[in-house]
């Protein structure tokens, strides 16, 4: 928080300080970095830095929706950052400012007027948001983690995408395990959001218990599981 001194003139030109104080709620975030797949989103979310405190709702977000040249080079600065904001974020919102995605995070230091925060190079599409948040966190320990692919199926980084989208299904003859544009005929979503797996042996409904992250899965897949 900085104090300003306001300044007081009078007719023959003088300037006095009339030694009043206003204070200016809260520092500044200076984001800066190199962030990728900020087309990749469907409607209704938004990449942000945001600041959050006790809970998954941001206290205060700026949507990153420019970029300054091709090179994907970002540089924005978001203000009135308070004393309530103890985390700084570049994530995926909804509409409600709940976060869906974390990218990269930093501790909310409100020791000095501006917070600088270089996020590197980012890749923020949909796809990876998903890869950090349910395959690698999940699915990747069965699924090609430990130099074993459960069913021959490997969700590790690099691996995923290909392995999941336009991909036959083993299981379900005639379903694709990814089909974009459609979750409701992909095997990855149904298996997640109903018990249906649960004859075999596990069930994977038990994996995703979160709303959001579903509505994030099911999201990527109908606005066209882009990579």
């Amino acid at each position: 928080m900085a104090a300003v001194s306001l300044l007081a003139s009078c007719d023959d030109g003088k300037i006095f300080d009339n030694n009043e104080i206003v204070q200016e709620e809260g520092i500044s975030v200076k984001v800066t970095g190199e962030i990728d797949g900020l087309d990749k989103w469907a409607t209704g979310y938004n990449i942000a830095v945001a600041g959050f405190g006790d809970n998954e709702y941001a206290v205060i977000s700026k949507n990153i929706s420019t970029l300054n040249d091709s090179s994907n080079k970002v540089e924005i600065v978001m203000s009135g950052v308070t004393s309530q904001v103890k985390t700084i974020e570049l994530c995926a919102i909804d509409r409600l400012r709940k976060r869906v995605a974390t990218f990269k995070s930093i501790p909310c230091d409100q020791s000095s007027d501006t917070l600088r925060f270089d996020v590197g190079e980012i890749d923020a599409g949909m796809h990876n948001a998903i890869q950090q948040r349910v395959f690698n966190v999940t699915c990747a320990q069965c699924h090609g983690g430990s130099n074993y692919a459960a069913a021959g199926l490997y969700l590790t980084e690099g691996k995923s995408y290909d392995a999941l989208v336009s991909v036959p299904s083993k299981l379900h003859k005639g379903e694709l395990l990814v089909n974009p544009g459609d979750a409701s005929t992909s095997t990855l979503y149904n298996i997640l959001s109903s018990d249906i797996t649960s004859s075999w042996g596990y069930d994977h409904s038990v994996e995703v218990l979160s709303t959001t992250t579903l509505d994030l899965i099911k999201s990527w897949i109908d606005y066209g599981a882009q990579k």
